[in-house]
């Protein structure tokens, strides 16, 4: 334990060691102009909206119009209307009771009693509130509000956020003419109901990055004791989100010293620290949070699994973005612990000192500075186009530089796109640049790309006919690369290279069971419903290179067969199997300079399978069976992933491991749905 206890001191310094750097303007106020609500902001489309938004928004105008308008005796005031049981006007006070109805174009509230005094600038508003924007809710027993120094509170508040709505709710041009299209309540807006699924947002902790895709985020619901309001910030001491439509939620995030700040109307999100539970029973611990809405959002602790680069099992943490150039750039970084580097006390993830990067990795002693390591995305914008650039390095041991620093950059722009519901278009131009690249090359092994510069322009078009499905994708590809001759492992070489991609896929329904969309409340292991289905799957595609020493490689390759999906994934044994069989054949003529991309296992069986074992837990294998009788691998699996999901209709935790390139990990999905209605409180 002396190898390790002190790298792993160092290793939880350095990690928290770290930077937020946040740029924020003044936010707009808003004002009456001719009757109407207008925003100081110039650029409309760029206002993000919120119910925190909304809910300000509508107390500014009701202070605002009854103030000025106070003393009209209709239900009217200008674009507000206010309906109750009964109604009092004096010169300071207006008050209405029972039944009350408070509503704009954008919004409705309910409540038994709704009361603001213009001389104290107060506003209560108390007993089963109900406030609707568009499909976003707020229920609470009591709001009050100075709307002299913009400080209130909001008690016992419990609603629903559409995330992906922010930016399409705003107040503004009120008149007469548009009270028939404006918000209301309606009988199906209690019960949960329509949900369906969206996408996911991934958290994972592997060779890949480690990262909560926020702006997937779609439908969530929320609840808390006391918002406290201050100016632009709310703040709750304890709030609860999930992304479960229905009770008892199987995920819940659970804050402390919850903090909403609203800045140019940008929603940015602070928790001095967060909990995920899962089932009411498993806690993992998140730390602090800042989340601007909208944008990526790393999780802070990861574990990986790389038996090639990291000699194995290794620890990530990831640091706070870091934003610069008036937040047109962003940095992620994420600090590497190689644990069973440090147990171990050696390392098998480099080659001799000052030898070639293609001579076979040594085993020798490790250094203190191979315990560490980082890796980092940098994303701006450039011209127009998206700039890329992702680095790793798995030693901080300087003398080792070739080996250990690996890079990517890409610089990206869309020159069309169409998509449309039954079918989507785009072109994309890319520039790119590598150093230090692994490329797996089947039965050959890994094979190591020195460095490569190029162009690459693709078109990929998808269409969608009668559950026909057909996708295409045309590319061409002009680079320079370095890397060893083929067949010469220790011999660099460098050549350019010219490649024309042609693919075509075809997805065939031979049977489908009647689509259904919608899931309910029983469905505890899929958010979605299990589509029955037997599906003909084909694929044809050209690959045509062309290098400038006068070599060439063409392929041709075939592949066609049955996708099969069967069961509902609601009962508690085998009532899930997915699995399919694509028999491969590639037609290769000419041979290419290098190894990396060399045509191997020309003829193959790719083979997988799914099966839902008991309740949450199922299988997953993926491999290959090689049938090519000139490959090292003939008539043996290649390929093979093992993968064992734990699957929840709000979340998905699964462990895989790759046994070709030796590398695993985790994922965890927390998946995001589309419903309507509010439903009951979670707590």
């Amino acid at each position: 334990m002396r190898i390790i206890r002190f790298p792993l001191i160092c290793f939880f310094i350095i990690a928290s060691s770290q930077k937020v750097f946040a740029e924020f303007s003044n936010y707009g106020k808003v004002s009456s102009f001719n009757n109407k609500i207008v925003s100081d902001s110039s650029n409309v489309k760029e206002n993000k909206s919120y119910i925190q938004n909304e809910l300000r928004k509508f107390i500014n105008f009701v202070d605002l119009e009854i103030a000025n308008n106070g003393n009209n005796p209709n239900d009217q005031i200008i674009g507000l209307e206010i309906i109750s049981d009964t109604k009092l006007t004096t010169e300071d006070l207006f008050l209405a009771k029972g039944n009350v109805i408070a509503r704009t174009n954008s919004i409705v509230l309910n409540s038994d009693q709704f009361e603001y005094n213009s001389k104290s600038n107060i506003l209560i508003i108390r007993g089963n509130i109900k406030l609707k924007t568009q499909d976003q809710f707020l229920l609470a027993s009591e709001i009050k509000y100075d709307t002299k120094n913009k400080q209130g509170y909001i008690l016992d508040a419990y609603g629903s956020i559409n995330f992906d709505t922010l930016n399409s709710i705003k107040i503004d041009n009120v008149d007469d003419r548009n009270l028939k299209s404006r918000v209301d309540f309606n009988d199906k807006d209690k019960s949960i109901n329509n949900v369906i699924l969206n996408n996911s947002n991934n958290l994972k902790f592997s060779k890949q990055k480690v990262k909560l895709e926020l702006n997937n985020m779609q439908k969530w619901r929320f609840e808390t004791t006391k918002i406290e309001i201050d100016n632009d910030r709310w703040f709750s001491e304890e709030l609860l989100l999930t992304n479960d439509p229905y009770n008892y939620p199987q995920v819940v995030i659970k804050n402390k010293n919850f903090e909403s700040l609203n800045k140019n109307d940008q929603i940015t999100i602070k928790t001095k620290w967060s909990t995920l539970i899962l089932d009411k029973k498993l806690k993992i611990p998140t730390g602090p949070r800042r989340i601007k809405l909208g944008e990526l959002q790393n999780l802070k602790w990861g574990v990986g699994y790389d038996q090639n680069s990291k000699d194995g099992l290794y620890i990530t943490r990831n640091s706070n973005p870091i934003y610069f150039g008036n937040d047109k750039a962003e940095l992620n970084l994420k600090k590497e612990f190689y644990l069973q580097r440090a147990l171990l006390g050696h390392t098998k993830s480099f080659t001799k000192q000052d030898s070639s990067l293609y001579t076979p990795k040594i085993k020798q002693n490790s250094k203190f500075s191979d315990l560490f390591g980082i890796s980092g995305k940098l994303s701006s914008k450039i011209f127009g186009f998206d700039f890329d650039s992702e680095f790793e390095i798995n030693s901080l041991d300087i003398n080792k530089f070739n080996n250990i620093f690996r890079a990517k950059n890409t610089l990206e722009k869309v020159l069309f796109s169409e998509d449309k519901k039954d079918f989507s278009k785009e072109t994309k131009l890319t520039f790119f640049t590598n150093y230090n690249e692994n490329i797996w090359n089947g039965s050959l092994g890994e094979r190591e790309i020195l460095s490569a510069s190029g162009i690459r322009i693709g078109k990929k078009n998808n269409t969608s006919n009668n559950n026909v499905n057909k996708s295409s994708v045309m590319a061409f590809g002009y680079g320079t690369y370095q890397s060893n001759k083929n067949g010469i492992g220790t011999e660099n070489i460098i050549r350019d290279r010219l490649n024309i991609l042609l693919e075509k896929n075809l997805s065939y329904p031979l049977w489908k069971e009647k689509e259904k969309k919608n899931i309910s409340q029983d469905y505890i292991y899929t958010p979605e419903i299990i589509q029955k289905s037997i599906y003909l799957n084909m694929t044809a595609k050209v690959d045509l290179y062309r290098y400038n020493d006068d070599n060439f490689q063409d392929l041709y390759t075939f592949k066609i067969g049955p996708e099969v999906t069967l069961g509902n994934f609601k009962r508690k044994y085998f009532d899930f199997t997915k699995f399919s069989i694509y028999p491969k054949l590639t037609l290769a003529e000419g041979k290419s300079p290098f190894d990396f991309d060399q045509a191997v296992d020309n003829h193959a069986v790719e083979l997988t399978l799914k099966q839902q074992l008991i309740g949450p837990l199922a299988l997953k294998v993926k491999s290959d069976y090689n049938l090519d009788v000139n490959s090292k691998k003939y008539q043996k699996f290649t390929n093979t992933i093992y993968e064992i999901d734990l699957n929840r209709r709000a979340y998905n935790i699964s462990l895989f491991y790759n046994q070709q390139n030796k590398t695993g990990g985790i994922n965890f999905k927390i998946y995001s749905f589309n419903f309507d209605g509010y439903g009951d409180r979670f707590k």
